[in-house]
């Protein structure tokens, strides 16, 4: 399985539109719901994969055809603990990473009147607790293998690109996101042993006092936000990007690839 959308009643869980095009013919797309209207496409060439398997119904073309009434498949992380990170900030600012990246090709900057180029050497980040988020834009930069706790959204921008082997991000809060903008280039591979084996994002919809106190979060029953991918530059995910409260939206002008290894690639409310 490649995608699993773990919404047991919404309207469109999963949506196909303008000119998107998927193709999955090695792993299955599983919709949960039970809605008259659970998957839905609007494309011209129909969505391939190994199979569809939708709780409801569907509408519009698959190949192949869309199996229907199928039994629910629970979201095979609802009891994975959340990896102890401490109570200590590395960040307690919003972390900016800001490089010279444009539009303009190296070969154009070098031969700008500095005669040097404007692109910077690698940033590398290392693992830790990010307590405002991060952004990062017009960078390069390198993630250290191992697990980032980031409270706040985590954003990157056009012309970064972003790469990392063995790396877990975790979304912590209550409204926070992800945003890939159109024009960034990321690279990323989930950790292969670990408490948080296979995971590349990780949302987890926690309050920060509650969890500084020790105590547990109510968990919403219902969207709490939006996540988008809108990389034109490219995406490249090895693992499993799990958003279980978060509506995804992926607009890319460019091949989104996401190869899975034993659990759905993605998986969202």
């Amino acid at each position: 399985m490649c995608v699993l959308a773990l919404d047991p009643t919404g309207e469109r869980a999963i949506e196909f539109l303008d000119q998107a095009t998927f193709n999955s013919p090695a792993c299955s797309v599983q919709v949960n719901s039970t809605n008259e209207l659970a998957m839905v496409s609007n494309v011209v060439i129909p969505p391939v994969a190994k199979s569809f398997c939708v709780g409801g119904v569907s509408r519009g073309e698959f190949a192949p055809f869309v199996k229907h009434a199928c039994t629910p498949i629970a979201d095979p992380y609802k009891d994975l603990e959340i990896p102890k990170s401490g109570k200590a900030c590395d960040s307690h600012r919003l972390l900016e990473i800001k490089g010279t990246n444009t539009s303009l090709t190296e070969s154009e900057l070098e031969t700008t009147s500095t005669g040097e180029s404007l692109i910077p050497s690698n940033v590398i980040l290392n693992p830790g607790i990010y307590c405002k988020g991060i952004n990062i834009s017009g960078a390069n930069v390198t993630l250290a293998p191992g697990v980032f706790h980031v409270w706040g959204n985590v954003e990157i921008e056009s012309f970064a690109d972003v790469v990392g082997e063995g790396v877990t991000i975790i979304l912590k809060g209550t409204r926070n996101r992800l945003k890939i903008h159109d024009g960034a280039q990321v690279s990323l591979t989930a950790p292969s042993t670990g408490l948080t084996k296979g995971l590349v994002f990780w949302q987890k919809h926690l309050n920060f006092g509650l969890y500084i106190a020790g105590r547990e979060t109510k968990q919403p029953t219902a969207v709490t936000a939006i996540s988008e991918i809108s990389s034109g530059g490219g995406l490249n995910i090895v693992g499993t990007a799990y958003f279980p409260n978060h509506e995804l939206i992926i607009s890319s002008s460019a091949p989104v690839i996401s190869n899975h290894q034993l659990l759905p690639s993605l998986l969202t409310a």
